[in-house]
């Protein structure tokens, strides 16, 4: 995730936040299998990816605990 692009976390709604958070989670578990496999050689995805998702999730609970 680029920079610009984190910082553009913090004007996206909970709802649109929660369902990249799935897709991510959906696309490590494929990527994960293709690993397992073989077909993916390269495994510096997975930190990146694992680094992706706590950003996203951290951004939601930040807006959960402003709400409050």
């Amino acid at each position: 995730m680029k920079r610009t692009q984190i910082k553009e976390l913090a004007n996206k709604t909970l709802k649109t936040l929660g369902k990249e958070v799935a897709d991510l989670q959906s696309q490590f578990k494929k990527k994960t299998v293709e690993a397992s496999t073989g077909k993916i050689k390269n495994v510096s995805w997975k930190r990146d990816m694992k680094k992706d998702i706590a950003r996203l999730k951290t951004v939601i609970r930040m807006k959960e605990m402003a709400d409050k």
